[in-house]
């Protein structure tokens, strides 16, 4: 029994002069109640329903163990090993108790002395755009303004086009993510995204290029990547040398009366030397079949043009091939083609470095398969290296809203609250209308709760994970969960009009069984995705 426990397990927990601080915020964690009689249960769970919090009936979904009068020694044990807080239920009505007379108290004194108390601060503290555009075209981003640049057409097909951003929520994790790029774009830095997959790390980077019009040259790594691609290689540039027929007619009293006759008519109709042509002219004038040239890649033209240059799953390259990019990296950038001719770029060089230029890396931990070990010198480089985190519920949540009603969520940025504007919901997603929007909200509720389980523990190491006995990780993703809204819809329209809910839920569980289930071949995974969806409530 563990009801002797005077305090929870929980890092936080610390006894200091200060007024005791919420456990946590109401309604921000899955409470998972464990040791209690079927009464107290109840008692329990309508005790912290009025108060705000959410009671989950799954280990698996949970994030905090409530601990009541009969639970086991043993839940010690398992709240460490799931890596979950523990509170011995007393205590934690103890510690919620006494922080809400102190907000209480607080928001008194406030009153008397004509101040603010903190929540009436928060209510009046204004919520800006989170982009915002001017009559003059500029743009400003979580307070930052832009100008966009004037492009020519074959650079304007480096820019992303908005259609890959459609399903896009603007949560809290994606915007700090945006938040570290913009300090890329602002101030010129190397800018490197480390997370797991699909934490919207390549995503961050091209939405803010969509936004501001700017080209991106993006260069997917792996282990056979070679310097060649990232400054470049000689190439053969064919039968003459990569010349059109005006530029041999520059030269036309040195040709041969044929090769001019043969010239002037492919100039005249406005077209290049077919390849026959070609041949002919190598062979009357006697020139050199074996012809070759610099190619550059994607930096070095990056660097004279001024675009972006991306580096997706950058540690799956060797580390000496990426030591290449050392120079580029620092302030001001620099590189000398050693490669070819020994041009220098940067200052006092012989080619400028655009002003637009930006270096931009993603990468998943080192931990992953097949990922190299950087070297210290190397990651110095990147002045602004971020964590990017993996979506919660409360992300993925926001993610379902923002798809079936087009809301965003008000996200804080050094202080400062943002939003991105509501749209109206896209008709991809129309299947979800004719429903009530109570019985909707509740759906993607349980939906995200499921999804966020399942991921967790696909994620686990040790029995308690899913995919246990495969070599390979299982991996679910907010792609999982937006084909499964994606599959419902679908089925919604070709469906009869009937909108009766039982409908809706019959294709959400035909989703959830062809996304999810189908990817587990063990029945003990297929048994404990079965509970996860039962303590969901999709069951």
């Amino acid at each position: 029994m563990i009801a002797t426990l005077p305090h929870p397990i929980d890092s936080s927990d610390r006894s200091t002069a200060a007024p005791p601080s919420p456990p946590l915020a109401a309604g921000s964690k899955a409470l998972y109640l464990r040791g209690f009689a079927p009464s107290q249960a109840a008692e329990a769970q309508a005790w912290l329903l009025q108060r705000g919090y959410r009671v989950v009936r799954s280990l698996a979904a949970a994030q905090v163990i409530l601990a009541g009068p009969d639970a086991e020694k043993e839940l010690v044990d398992v709240a460490q090993r799931q890596g979950l807080k523990l509170w011995r239920w007393e205590a934690f009505q103890a510690r919620h108790e006494a922080a809400t007379a102190t907000v209480d108290r607080d928001a008194a004194a406030g009153e008397e002395s004509g101040s603010l108390c903190s929540v009436e601060a928060e209510r009046v503290t204004p919520i800006l755009p989170l982009v915002e555009r001017d009559e003059h075209g500029q743009l400003t981003v979580l307070g930052m303004t832009f100008a966009r640049p004037e492009l020519a057409a074959a650079e304007a097909k480096l820019v992303p086009t908005a259609d890959r951003f459609a399903h896009l929520c603007m949560d809290q994790l994606f915007v700090n993510t945006v938040a570290a790029v913009l300090q890329g774009v602002r101030w010129g830095y190397p800018v490197a995204l480390e997370g797991e997959t699909a934490a919207s790390k390549t995503t961050a980077v091209l939405w803010l290029a969509h936004l501001l019009g700017q080209p991106v040259a993006r260069l997917n790594l792996n282990g056979q990547t070679d310097a060649g691609e990232l400054i470049g290689r000689h190439v053969p540039t064919g039968a003459l040398g990569g010349m059109e027929a005006v530029d041999l007619l520059d030269h036309a009293d040195l040709l041969e009366p044929s090769t001019r006759q043969l010239l002037e008519r492919a100039v005249a109709e406005g077209r290049s030397l077919t390849a026959v042509e070609q041949a002919l002219v190598v062979r009357t004038e006697r020139l050199s079949s074996a012809q070759w040239r610099f190619q550059e890649s994607s930096l070095p033209q990056a660097m004279r043009r001024g675009w972006w240059f991306l580096l997706d799953e950058m540690n799956l390259a060797e580390p000496q091939i990426l030591e290449r990019l050392n120079s580029a990296l620092e302030l001001p950038p620099t590189l000398v083609l050693s490669e070819h001719d020994g041009q220098v770029f940067g200052p006092n060089g012989d080619v400028a470095v655009h002003q637009r230029f930006r270096l931009f890396a993603t990468l998943n931990p080192a931990e992953y398969s097949g990922r190299s070990v950087l070297s210290p010198a190397f990651r110095d480089r990147w002045l602004v290296w971020h964590q990017a985190e993996v979506a919660t519920e409360a992300e993925v949540s926001q993610m379902l809203r923002r798809l079936v009603f087009g809301e965003h969520p008000v996200v804080t940025v050094n202080g400062q609250r943002y939003q991105a504007e509501t749209t109206a919901p896209t008709a991809e997603f129309a299947g979800w209308q004719g429903f009530e929007r109570s019985t909707v909200e509740t759906l993607l509720k349980q939906l995200a709760m499921f999804h966020t389980s399942v991921a967790r523990a696909a994620g686990a190491q040790g029995v308690a994970g899913l995919g246990r006995h495969q070599r390979e990780r299982l991996t679910f993703t907010r792609r999982s969960l937006l084909s499964v809204m994606q599959h419902v819809s679908r089925g919604l329209e070709t469906e009869a009009s009937d909108k009766e809910v039982g409908l809706l839920r019959q294709r959400l569980k035909q989703a959830l069984d062809l996304f999810y289930a189908s990817r587990l071949r063990d029945p003990a995974d297929r048994k404990a995705m079965q509970t996860m969806l039962r303590a969901a409530d999709l069951g």
